[in-house]
């Protein structure tokens, strides 16, 4: 057969045509498919840090702070008498990772030494949730609110709003944020990214 009559026919054979398609349709589908899978599992850490983050934050509101110069806050010794409220104003904000404490504002801010019983304890709760979190990743903030009595024989003489966070720290201090690891997406050029920040917050009215 002469090359002129063959070349018709060989573009007109559509034998194989259904294997070809197949291949090019199961690899868009094989892609989304371990697409799925990435995505999910980055769902599902996200959610057990955020459970991590829940269950710090009220272990932290009933116990000693983080920050030991909240433990040793005197309400008294600033010239607030005893059953005073005490302005917000005159608390600094205190932040915490696992290098210390740093504070900002108020006109009080006492010396900046981490309390590690507590932020140890803070690190194994979010670390029963999800084994990966690095203790670097964790901040603990105590921002005044204005609550707090002066003179309270039960425990500290402010009252701060707790949050416990995972990463994203201010006022200087260091903070370390965690990074998903895609599986086989990385095979499509999708390389590690840092997960989103994820922070609880509750009312430190019973801090011990």
């Amino acid at each position: 057969m002469s090359p002129r009559r063959a070349l018709p026919r060989f573009l007109a054979d559509q034998t194989g045509a259904a294997a070809v398609e197949f291949a090019l349709v199961s690899l868009v589908f094989l892609s989304l498919m371990v697409g799925t899978v990435d995505v999910t599992r980055l769902l599902w850490e996200v959610n057990s840090i955020k459970g991590g983050t829940r269950a710090a934050a009220r272990y932290a509101v009933v116990n000693p702070p983080a920050a030991q110069a909240l433990t040793d806050f005197d309400g008294v010794s600033l010239g607030y008498g005893g059953g005073q409220a005490i302005p917000a104003s005159v608390i600094g904000t205190y932040i915490c990772t696992s290098t210390g404490c740093t504070c900002s504002g108020g006109t009080s801010c006492g010396a900046n030494t981490l309390d590690s019983t507590t932020f140890d304890a803070i690190v194994a709760i979010m670390q029963g949730y999800y084994s990966g979190v690095d203790p670097t990743s964790i901040v603990v903030q105590y921002s005044p609110v204005g609550l707090g009595i002066s003179g309270n024989p039960f425990g500290p003489d402010v009252d701060p709003l707790v949050t416990v966070r995972l990463c994203q720290a201010s006022d200087g201090a260091a903070c370390t944020p965690m990074q998903f690891a895609p599986g086989v997406l990385q095979a499509f050029g999708i390389a590690p990214f840092n997960m989103p920040p994820v922070a609880s917050s509750l009312s430190g009215e019973d801090l011990s």
